[in-house]
């Protein structure tokens, strides 16, 4: 059976007043309020950005999200987790702080921010998604009905598509959870590109490169494959074996986003303005690589997601990989949504 995934179309560059406008619009099509439990707690999902980023969803699009969660007798907060990496959001006091700078606030937004995982990402409790497989979530959903998750669509460096299905499984599972997921990627540095700047070893979470003459050597054994490295450097000198490493890590996201929202009241919104090259983990101003598309809403994850690229492939004219990354197939992790019984690729698209 098809899932209800809804659209609300925008042009390029719309000003924020109408972008909210359609908010209203796709709210009222999907019936938002039947979705949210009366006089409980709701868990907004999003991304605050990362250093310098510009493009993530700006807080005033969580304002009126956020008075039509409490029009219908719930209460709603943010919540998010700590990074792997040694960015502005490894910890939760250090991601607040940064929540704060970037507009998240009470005022601006109508809810506080609540870590999910605890000071560091540590609080977790595992779900078992099929006979025998279990997956490592943040420890505060295990008191959570209800959860919205808005997701801003971007390119991404291993998944080649970061939407909600990426938001849910690498955004809510705990540092343990993100570790696994991570655990295919071994980066490998380029010796004759290395310039001996020390950039990666200063970030690596687990300090486990070295500067050797010069030169940086990582630690197959200790590397997690996180990603930090090929992030900080700037003389391409880290080299990842994608090929290997595309499949599994798209079917680890997908398996920990199903372990975030099963046995949960869940709504999706796409937020497919601004789509970036990298993901809003990078801490730098961006420029978009095509024209906007509007706002997405579902309850279905593997729906809003299929439905996202499939747009922005027609919008572009050009396959997702040649926006993002080439050589990575972002519908791995939604076909392997649908194989798990998280949702169906298969949607009925209704404009509003």
């Amino acid at each position: 059976m098809a899932a209800k995934v809804f659209f609300a179309p925008l042009p390029d560059k719309a000003p924020a007043d109408k972008i909210e406008r359609k908010l209203k619009d796709l709210l009222n099509a999907s019936e938002f309020e039947k979705q949210l439990p009366d006089r409980d707690f709701v868990a907004v999902k999003t991304h605050f950005g990362e250093g310098d980023s510009v493009t993530h969803v700006p807080p005033r699009f969580f304002k009126p999200l956020a008075a039509r969660i409490k029009q219908a007798g719930a209460i709603p907060f943010f919540t998010e987790t700590s990074t792997l990496y040694k960015g502005r959001r490894a910890d939760a006091v250090a991601h607040l702080i940064l929540a704060q700078e970037h507009g998240y606030t009470i005022e601006e937004t109508g809810m506080p921010v609540i870590m999910a995982d605890g000071l560091k990402g540590d609080y977790e409790y595992e779900v078992e998604i099929a006979p025998g497989l279990k997956v490592a979530i943040a420890g505060m959903l295990r008191r959570i009905n209800a959860l919205v998750c808005v997701s801003h669509p971007t390119g991404h460096v291993a998944l080649g598509f970061g939407g909600t299905l990426k938001n849910l499984g690498m955004g809510l599972s705990s540092r343990k959870g993100k570790r696994v997921q991570h655990s295919s990627v071994k980066p490998q540095v380029k010796t004759d590109k290395c310039t001996g700047c020390g950039r990666c070893v200063k970030w690596c979470p687990e300090n486990c490169i070295i500067l050797t003459d010069k030169k940086a050597h990582i630690n197959e054994n200790t590397c997690i494959g996180c990603g930090e490295c090929l992030v900080e450097c700037r003389f391409d000198a880290i080299l990842y074996n994608w090929e290997m490493d595309k499949t599994r890590i798209q079917m680890l996201t997908a398996e920990h986003a199903f372990g975030v929202v099963k046995g949960r009241q869940c709504f999706y919104i796409n937020y497919g303005l601004n789509f970036t090259k990298d993901c809003d983990c990078f801490g730098t101003v961006k420029t978009p690589v095509c024209p906007d598309l509007g706002l997405f809403a579902s309850t279905d994850p593997v729906a809003v997601d299929e439905a996202c690229i499939t747009l922005l492939e027609q919008h572009s004219g050009k396959p997702l990989s040649e926006l993002a990354y080439p050589g990575l197939d972002p519908r791995i992790q939604t076909r392997h949504g649908e194989s798990i019984g998280m949702g169906s690729r298969k949607y009925e698209l209704i404009e509003c």
